[in-house]
């Protein structure tokens, strides 16, 4: 016991938090790591899209299970990701034509969240263009290894759609 306390002082509460609390905690964390490394990779001179190439440009026949998932499969495995690592985000997959497939990213950003989703960014020296451009290439990357055409676009109503074909 350190010296000067007699043992007998009561702790303060401990905060309690849900296990939904402390996952979205973990869930800012890490996508503070992610765009802390954007911003160190943009201040030593490279491009988002190199970092996102960096970043992503191996791995995804491993996490698909297979070499050539359909672009529904897949959407529906970025849906199951994205509920994971962005918790704020929804986002629910469909078949637009056969070997197409695409999904709206709506209630948020892979990029942030709540009124601001800009913030974090912005506090990391980013901007949304810095963001979209990385966002974007790690999508067309990750899905071409898999044999898809990955785009994502933003849009005027602050939503994002994720799309993906088979590659032609």
């Amino acid at each position: 016991m350190p010296a000067g306390n007699s043992g007998h002082a009561t702790a303060p509460p401990v905060r309690k938090t849900s296990v939904t609390e402390r996952w979205m905690i973990t869930a800012k964390s890490r996508l503070r790591v992610e765009l802390s490394g954007l911003a160190f990779a943009i201040k030593h001179g490279h491009t988002p899209e190199e970092y996102a190439q960096e970043l992503w440009g191996r791995g995804a026949k491993g996490w698909m299970g297979k070499p050539d998932p359909d672009p529904l499969e897949y959407l529906q495995k970025e849906a199951r990701a994205v509920a994971i690592f962005y918790p704020w985000i929804k986002g629910t997959p469909r078949l637009v034509a056969p070997g197409r497939a695409e999904m709206t990213i709506c209630e948020g950003c892979l990029a942030g969240w709540a009124e601001d989703r800009w913030g974090l960014s912005r506090s990391l020296g980013l901007s949304r263009e810095d963001v979209c451009r990385y966002c974007q290439e790690a999508f067309r990357v990750w899905g071409g290894q898999i044999g898809l055409d990955v785009t994502l676009s933003p849009q005027n109503d602050g939503t994002c759609v994720l799309r993906a074909e088979v590659k032609k």
